[in-house]
This record gives C-alpha cells, sequence and structure tokens, in this order.
C-alpha cells in the first residue's frame, strides 16, 4: 500500500552583508529560513529539510573565532525551541541542522530531527570533519560526531541524516541502510567549481546503492563572509532508483518538493536483494585503519 509524503527542501542564499555584529547574520537566516518554512507549510509539505549550519554564514572559512559564541546547547537552546515550537504549530516534521555546544564544552555540526508533534527525536552530529583551507576549516569549529548513524522513526517514516563530507564516505550512508531508512537527508555545503559535477552525483549514487529517498539540501550562491567560497546550489531530491526527482538553481533561495511512496524503498529493497546478498566478512578491512603507504603496498603485485 502506498505511503505518499510530500518532501521539500528549503535552499537558501545566505543574506549580505555580513553584520557588524555576526548574531544579526545568524537572525537575518533565520527569518529567511523561517519565510520557506511557511510558504512549505502553504504547499502542504509534510517534512522540510533545511541546509548545513542552516541559520549561519559560512562561517568555516572566516578565521574568526566569535563564531563559537554563537553555538548552543540541544535541547535548552533558543534555536532548538523555536524549532519545536515550529514543528508542532506547522504540523510538520523539521530536519534541521544547527550549531551545538555540548555539555562538555565541544562543539558540533549537528542536525535535529524533530517530529510533526512538536517532539523532538534525536540529534546526528556530523561524523567527517573537513580540514581544506581555506574555505574549509571546519575542525577549527567542531569535531567529529560521537553519536554514530541513528535513523529516527517519525510518524512519517524512518529518517536518517549524512551531512556535508559524509556523502564522500558510502560506509555510514549504507548503515543507514542497514537501520531501515526510508529517507535519508542530506545537508551539504557544496562550493562551485571543478568538483561540482562529481558532488551532484552523490545523493543519486547513495540512493539508488542503498535502496532508499534522498532529500540533499545544498547551500546556493555568493556568502557574506570574506573567503567563503560560492556555493553550487542545485539542491535536489531522489528516489531508490537514483531519478532526481526534484532540484533547484544553482544561485537562488528556492524551496522544491517532490511527493515520495516510501514504501517504494522498502519494495525496492527486496527485489534488489542489496541487503540480503551482502558478504560482510569479506568486508573486514574497511574496519582496520591503514596508512597511505601501508594501502599502496597491499596494492603492488608480490
Amino acid at each position: 500500500m502506498p505511503r505518499i509524503v510530500r518532501v521539500g527542501l528549503l535552499q537558501a542564499v545566505t543574506p549580505g552583508p555580513l553584520e557588524p555584529d555576526i548574531s544579526d547574520s545568524r537572525k537575518a537566516c533565520i527569518q529567511l529560513h523561517l519565510d520557506l518554512l511557511e510558504q512549505a507549510s502553504s504547499l502542504g509539505i509534510q517534512v522540510a529539510c533545511f541546509r548545513e549550519l542552516a541559520f549561519y554564514p559560512w562561517f568555516p572559512a572566516s578565521g574568526n573565532e566569535a563564531w563559537k559564541d554563537l553555538a548552543e546547547p540541544v535541547p535548552q537552546g533558543p534555536t532548538t525551541k523555536l524549532l519545536l515550537e515550529k514543528a508542532r504549530s506547522l504540523g510538520m516534521i523539521l530536519v534541521v541542522p544547527i550549531y551545538e555546544t555540548s555539555s562538555s564544552g565541544s562543539l558540533y555540526s549537528t542536525t535535529l530531527v524533530v517530529d510533526q508533534d512538536g517532539e523532538l527525536l534525536g540529534s546526528y552530529r556530523k561524523m567527517h570533519v573537513a580540514e581544506r583551507p581555506p574555505w574549509f576549516r571546519e575542525r577549527s569549529y567542531y569535531r567529529p560526531g560521537n553519536k554514530g548513524y541513528p535513523v529516527f522513526k517519525t510518524s512519517q517514516g524512518n529518517i536518517g541524516v549524512y551531512m556535508g563530507g559524509d556523502l564522500l564516505f558510502p560506509e555510514g550512508a549504507r548503515l543507514l541502510g542497514l537501520s531501515s531508512a526510508d529517507l535519508v537527508v542530506m545537508p551539504s555545503s557544496w562550493p562551485s567549481g571543478p568538483a561540482t559535477a562529481t558532488c551532484r552525483k552523490l545523493p543519486s549514487f547513495h540512493a539508488c546503492t542503498n535502496s532508499y529517498f534522498v532529500a540533499a539540501c545544498n547551500r546556493a550562491g555568493p556568502d557574506p563572509v570574506a573567503g567563503a567560497p560560492v556555493f553550487a546550489g542545485q539542491s535536489q531530491i531522489c528516489d531508490p532508483r537514483g531519478t532526481v526527482l526534484a532540484q533547484a538553481s544553482r544561485e537562488h533561495s528556492q524551496l522544491i518538493w517532490a511527493d515520495l511512496d516510501l514504501e517504494l524503498a522498502r519494495d525496492l529493497r527486496e527485489e534488489w536483494a542489496i541487503y540480503r546478498d551482502r558478504r560482510p566478512a569479506t568486508y573486514q578491512r574497511l574496519t582496520r585503519p591503514q596508512s597511505l603507504e601501508t594501502r599502496l603496498h597491499s596494492f603492488i603485485p608480490g
């Protein structure tokens, strides 16, 4: 029996210029997304997905330590409280990346999953944190996640999260499938440039190789932070066959959506048998850390 869910992506261009008080720039980002969220509600969207570090300019390119002061605890922080209230008032599932400070003071790039009744189901902390200056000085601002790869049982289906640089690593994406994800939300910050074409293929790759829907929400256009890249946009929704069902523009704030039959993900898992026919005993090398030199030698004959 079909299980149709309307999923929307809130692609956003960060408002500029950067305000002298950086907290005002965050407020502008929040307002932009709230406006898009009201539009999503008017279209009957049931699951709304936001970009990576949704309510901030791309501060990992800035080198400015002051951004760390804007990280918030979960669930006590004002941003989390706002999201819980919005989910409840709109009757909408929200999948929203924030900047989190833990009880121990550690900082994380975190995505919250809030059910349509306003219940915080949990969070995912980005696992693969990039350090590729000048655009991606992420390790200066947050550390790799430590909560695994959870799948959240929402009122509409099973939702997982995979973020940004995570998409370059297929292992975690497969774990979400093994936990029966129907939909995986992939907030990201892919820049424009030579790698754009490759990055655009990653959501559909993960969708078809793991038999689930993917909702990949990217940043778009220029960013007011000095030294930040122009982001590639082209947020997309893919079905479990890897077909792109909806895609946004490169440079504009834009809401896109698609109606997804989540039952298709489960049907294709049975039809293609990619989980039944796995051979985990042959994959043990994947869990053994190796240096580059060791990896090279292991492929040299003799």
